[in-house]
C-alpha cells in the first residue's frame, strides 16, 4: 500500500513539475511580447534602461528597469483593489514612502539596491495608486 502512495505521489510530482514548466514558459513568452519586443514600451516609456537595473529574459534585456517594470505591471493590478480604496491610501503611503527611499538613498550612493527590492517598491506604489487616487477624490 506505501508504494501505491509513493507511485501517485511521484506522478503527481512529475504532473506538477510539468505544469509548471508550461507556466514558466508562457510566463517567458509574455514577458519578451510585452517588455522585451514592444516598441511602444521602449518609444514612449521615459526609463534609463540601465542594463545593472533591468531584467533579462533568455539573455534579452527588458525596455524598462526593475522599478518601472513594478509600476507598469502594478498600475493594471490597482483595478483589483478599487473595492478596497480607503484602506489603500494607507498603503500606498508606506510604499511611496519607500519607493522614494530606495530610490534617493541609491543615488545619494549611501547603498546599492537590487532588482527585486526595485520591482516590489514600484509594484506596491503601483498597484494602490487608482484606488488612493478615486479615494482622495471621494469616489
Amino acid at each position: 500500500m506505501h508504494r501505491i502512495h509513493t507511485e501517485i505521489g511521484v506522478y503527481i510530482t512529475l504532473a506538477a513539475i510539468n505544469h509548471m514548466s508550461l507556466l514558466h514558459h508562457l510566463f517567458q513568452k509574455i514577458a519578451i511580447w510585452l517588455f522585451v519586443d514592444s516598441v511602444w514600451l521602449h518609444k514612449y516609456w521615459g526609463c534609463h534602461r540601465l542594463s545593472d537595473r533591468s531584467f533579462f529574459v533568455r539573455g534579452r534585456q527588458f525596455h524598462i528597469c526593475a522599478r518601472c517594470t513594478g509600476l507598469f505591471v502594478g498600475l493594471p493590478c490597482s483595478l483589483l483593489l478599487l473595492p478596497w480604496r480607503e484602506e489603500s491610501a494607507y498603503v500606498f503611503g508606506v510604499f511611496a514612502f519607500l519607493l522614494v527611499a530606495d530610490g534617493l538613498t541609491q543615488f545619494i550612493r549611501w547603498r546599492v539596491s537590487n532588482n527585486r527590492l526595485r520591482f516590489f517598491t514600484g509594484f506596491g506604489t503601483a498597484v494602490t495608486f487608482f484606488p488612493t487616487l478615486l479615494s482622495i477624490g471621494g469616489f
